[in-house]
């Protein structure tokens, strides 16, 4: 009898666990599915693609053999896709339904730079995984670093001051969902660095639960905590309610 893979396990728990997840996230959501700051279909992108990768790395698909060691680029697929829209929910907390071409330009250009720089962190890193050189592992491991500080730079600046505006209720929510995504998102790149792709400290089987539970927090965890905020009555009723903003005066 062939003896089973302790990975594929895993792969196989991340895959019923999103299946589970679509529903359970997509029943909860309807509660705010009238909310203007939140899209039902977001949640259930993210988690049916968080789904079918975890199926691919399963049945024993993704990975290709790279600078001497296994590359799950299922995985950098599954990122590329799916934190952009991570950020995009996150950013919907903040920017409203912009009536003037104007102020929805300048909201376009700021949620553009944000998935920008995200998928040229994920991109970045793919080819730091790949990467035979050391010395080329490292350049792509800082560019892929550079752009998650960047994103966060933009986040806890420029759209922090945007929530402030909006009120002390929207900005307590943005807040407490910037904090859970950052701090969920800079465990990645610490991962990538102590895992088999790098320094190798972990091993394939650590790595592997340890970016199942990560996946887990940021396409499930993330929305049932949104959507747990969102659906307070208070908070509804302070992101719903028209900003007078100070160019409005």
């Amino acid at each position: 009898m062939a003896a089973i893979d302790s990975s594929n396990v895993w792969y196989w728990i991340g895959f019923i666990t999103m299946v589970i997840s679509i529903g359970l996230v997509y029943r909860l959501g309807k509660k705010i599915k009238n909310d203007p700051h939140f899209n039902l279909k977001l949640p259930f992108t993210v988690t049916t693609i968080g789904a079918i990768s975890y199926l691919i790395l399963a049945l024993g698909h993704g990975s290709i053999t790279a600078a001497y060691h296994s590359v799950y680029y299922v995985r950098y697929l599954d990122w590329v896709l799916t934190t952009p829209i991570l950020l995009v929910a996150l950013l919907l907390v903040v920017i409203p339904k912009p009536t003037d071409f104007r102020k929805k330009s300048q909201d376009n250009k700021l949620i553009g730079s944000v998935v920008l720089a995200d998928v040229l962190m994920v991109i970045t890193l793919f080819l730091a995984s790949v990467s035979f050189s050391v010395a080329i592992k490292r350049l792509w491991f800082s560019l892929s670093c550079l752009s998650f500080v960047w994103i966060i730079w933009i986040l806890f600046g420029t759209v922090r001051q945007m929530a402030t505006v909006k009120g002390v209720v929207v900005d307590r929510v943005y807040s407490k969902l910037l904090i859970f995504l950052s701090l969920a998102m800079i465990c990645y790149p610490v991962i990538w660095l102590f895992g088999t792709t790098a320094t190798s400290d972990l091993s394939h089987y650590s790595e592997n639960i340890l970016y199942l539970i990560l996946d887990l927090l940021t396409q499930v965890g993330f929305w049932i905590y949104a959507i747990s905020l969102l659906s307070n009555v208070k908070v509804k009723e302070e992101i719903i309610k028209p900003v007078t903003e100070p160019g409005d005066i």
